[in-house]
């Protein structure tokens, strides 16, 4: 498992390697070729070739998607541990966050999830959030087809309006 993945001759790989988890992340070697995953970073998989019974403890301990949630705890709240917009609120540590978590905007609301801890908005919830750390550009078809105030008009309509779209009486 210690090698130069530049160097590497594929044609000349063995059985051997392609059956082994070089870096613990419960897919063996050959699988991570076939899955165009890198098999020396324990962060570089596919969930649907993972064997839970290979996974080495340390891949547990890790928080390949930068959201506050290790792996492990990621597997028993059976959310997904490559997508960091996809886990519980409650087991999230906020202190552990990464920085490309914190400039993603998981609810699709156009505010980045740091600027919603910031602004002490809800980072799943695309209705709650502060419309002076919105970027309108960056919404999502989503955000603009949804009616947060429940006023009847899409929020992509009342911003196209002049409206608010967290004011159901504008």
């Amino acid at each position: 498992c210690d090698y130069n993945a530049s160097n590497q001759n594929m044609a000349i790989v063995t059985d051997t390697w392609d059956a082994i988890d070089c870096d613990g992340d419960g897919v063996l070697n050959g699988q991570e070729i076939l899955d165009a995953t890198d098999p020396q970073n324990p962060c570089d998989f596919d969930v649907n070739s993972q064997d839970a019974s290979i996974i080495t403890m340390n891949f547990d301990d890790l928080d390949c998607d930068g959201d506050g949630v290790t792996n492990g705890q990621e597997a028993t709240d059976g959310t997904n541990p490559e997508d960091p917009c996809d886990y519980l609120v409650t087991s999230q540590d906020i202190t552990a966050v990464t920085t490309a978590w914190e400039l993603t905007d998981c609810d699709g609301d156009g505010v980045t999830n740091g600027d919603e801890i910031i602004d002490g908005t809800r980072v799943q919830d695309p209705c709650d959030y502060d419309p002076a750390s919105q970027d309108l550009a960056s919404v999502n078809a989503a955000w603009n087809a949804a009616d947060c105030d429940g006023d009847g008009v899409t929020n992509g309509d009342e911003i196209a309006d002049g409206t608010n779209p967290q004011d159901d009486c504008s």
